[in-house]
């Protein structure tokens, strides 16, 4: 009978140290599963903090040098707006009322009552045009035109310009009715990228915005080699960034690639629909589908005073990379050393249960003999 209570007493010790052993090796797993997602989270924090920090300086430094040059290029054209020359002309130009074709017309075709004015108006025309052509050569702009209020052309510095897009005489009354210099989109011609600035031109002696602008200033600019130098990559760029500057296209309600420093030829494609806000001046830093419909990290900041955006991504796999290489690593580690704690524990359990084994064995071969 003491045999067989211990035997039952070892039954109940071998089920009490298996339960252990299980709840030891689901301890350990628990364990050294928090202690790798906690350890990758950190490193994946880091990570993603170190691309914020670095996309985050290349597109705020791209957008100021955009915002210099452009400030440049109007300072270039103050030289035409605040020259009292070009405001008297403006002025009596007004005065015409939209009679912009009488500048052109031969003397006899003006009226009578207009033929003095129209006429001495006319004999300045060509020094005006030739003042315009030198600014426009000298600064370095592809072409220049000045327009009355009803957006038609009265100096060019080319001849036979065409009319204005409705783009263009949008931009026209926009400036004419708030007095704000204006920027065009980004547009793709034979000669490349261009833009046009379109600046008021005040009366005489009117310098405080007091009354409204009598004619607009366009000046067209190539931009393809300034937007390609904004966006070439920095030596400081560990990561490979791909910069880009994209546009709001208010014709068609969408945000369109005006270039990247990828090289590839993707100008003026359309950007995946919802990726930036109207009229957002920030795209925070996330993870999300890219320009080039790819998985990416990128931010983006607008250019103040025009509809642009610099937009900075990195490919999530190449910038992940190594954590990824430390995740496997990491994980065939802790699964390796689950298996050499299953082990041990395990043949821990098995020599236990043989120890037992054996003195149950011993205790019936006692109990055998002393029964004989």
């Amino acid at each position: 009978m003491t045999s067989i209570s211990n035997a039952d007493s070892s039954t109940g010790k071998k089920s009490k140290l298996l339960w252990f052993g299980f709840g030891l090796i689901l301890i350990t797993l628990l364990l050294a599963s928090s202690a790798l997602y906690m350890n990758v989270r950190n490193r994946e924090s880091d990570l993603e903090d170190v691309l914020e920090k670095q996309e985050t300086m290349f597109a705020t430094g791209r957008v100021q040098n955009i915002t210099l040059w452009l400030s440049d290029l109007v300072v270039q054209g103050d030289r035409i707006v605040n020259g009292d020359i070009f405001r008297l002309f403006a002025s009596d130009v007004d005065l015409l009322e939209g009679d912009v074709a009488s500048l052109f017309a031969s003397p006899g075709t003006s009226p009578a009552s207009q033929k003095d004015d129209v006429s001495n108006l006319a004999q300045q025309l060509p020094m005006m045009r030739n003042m315009l052509r030198e600014f426009t050569s000298y600064s370095g702009f592809l072409s220049s035109r000045i327009v009355n209020k009803r957006g038609e052309t009265y100096i060019a510095s080319e001849t036979g310009v065409p009319r204005l897009t409705q783009e263009q005489m949008d931009r026209v009354k926009n400036v004419l009715e708030t007095g704000h210099t204006a920027f065009s989109n980004i547009y793709l011609t034979a000669n490349g990228m261009v833009m046009d600035i379109f600046m008021p031109i005040f009366p005489p002696q009117v310098d405080d915005g007091s009354e409204k602008p009598l004619s607009v200033l366009i000046l067209s600019r190539i931009v393809t080699p300034r937007i390609a130098e904004f966006l070439k990559a920095s030596p400081m760029d560990t990561y490979k960034l791909g910069t880009y500057l994209v546009q709001y296209n208010e014709q068609n309600n969408k945000f369109e690639l005006v270039s990247s420093n990828s090289g590839a030829d993707n100008s003026m494609r359309d950007l995946p629909t919802g990726m930036i806000q109207r009229n957002a001046e920030h795209l925070e830093f996330a993870r999300r589908l890219g320009v080039m419909n790819k998985d990416v990290y990128s931010l983006g900041i607008k250019v103040p005073g025009v509809s642009w955006w610099i937009l900075q991504e990195v490919d999530y796999n190449e910038a992940r990379a190594e954590l990824d290489d430390y995740i496997r690593t990491a994980v065939g580690i802790t699964i390796l050393l689950s298996l050499v704690l299953i082990l041990a524990v395990t043949g821990m359990w098995w020599w236990l249960v043989g120890n037992e084994q054996r003195k149950i064995a011993g205790r019936v071969q006692n109990l055998l003999v002393y029964i004989e």
